[in-house]
């Protein structure tokens, strides 16, 4: 069997300096708060979550009610040396969440990229300067899905946020990664979507794409659509 032994993480007295990436962004689309949603008995969503693997297509705001009570900050604040805590509905050790949310729309036959900023509850456009390599990775992953409907939802880790304030950090970091796709999951399930984790991580494509290999890395995605 194979079995890779993560040692155990511990807090650093001092914080690390920690620099966060900083993508390129073209465009800027603010999403409106979710409308009023019927309250769901949460023993029932539990009950009911499935994989479901077969997409419509979703527009903004069904986007924004499932990121909204998926990955929206609701306080913050500064800890030493500018770091920032976050609260968010999914756990995340020391509240560092170093997952950042990349979104696939396939639109008229091209992808467009997407990065969720959890303050401004906002997409921003991302410039992607390989389109081909992109079009390449994802017709090749998803050869065996018919998702071109779907939304795809990429978690990209920047490691040093967790790794600055934490020594051995790298369980925390998968295990915000388990915590924040279960939490998508519920969510989707609350709000009527089809949702569906898929198993591969995305590297070496994601910090290729963005050309940061020595600060991004690929850690796991979904795909999240309308029911058909």
């Amino acid at each position: 069997m194979d079995f890779i032994e993560l040692e155990s993480p511990d807090r650093r007295g001092k914080l690390l300096p920690f620099q966060e990436y900083r993508y390129k962004v073209s465009e800027v689309i603010y999403l409106a708060p979710p409308s009023r949603i019927e309250p769901k008995d949460i023993f029932s969503v539990i009950e009911s979550r499935k994989t479901r693997r077969e997409f419509g297509r979703i527009n903004l705001d069904q986007l924004s009610a499932l990121f909204w009570y998926s990955a929206k900050t609701y306080a913050s604040k500064i800890l030493e040396q500018d770091h920032k805590w976050h609260h968010r509905p999914a756990p995340s050790a020391g509240g560092r969440h170093p997952l950042d949310h990349i979104i696939f729309r396939h639109d008229a036959g091209t992808w467009t990229v997407f990065l969720y900023d959890p303050i401004s509850h906002a997409f921003g456009r991302l410039v992607i300067e390989d389109s081909e390599a992109l079009r390449q990775w994802l017709e090749g992953l998803f050869k065996t899905l018919q998702i071109e409907a779907a939304t795809v939802v990429w978690n990209v880790a920047q490691f040093q946020r967790t790794s600055s304030v934490y020594t051995n950090s790298a369980s925390l970091i998968y295990r915000d990664e388990g915590a924040i796709q279960a939490t998508f999951g519920l969510v989707a399930e609350a709000l009527g979507l089809s949702f569906c984790t898929l198993g591969v991580s995305g590297e070496p494509i994601l910090s290729g794409l963005f050309k940061a290999t020595d600060r991004l890395r690929g850690i796991g995605g979904f795909c999240v659509g309308e029911r058909v």
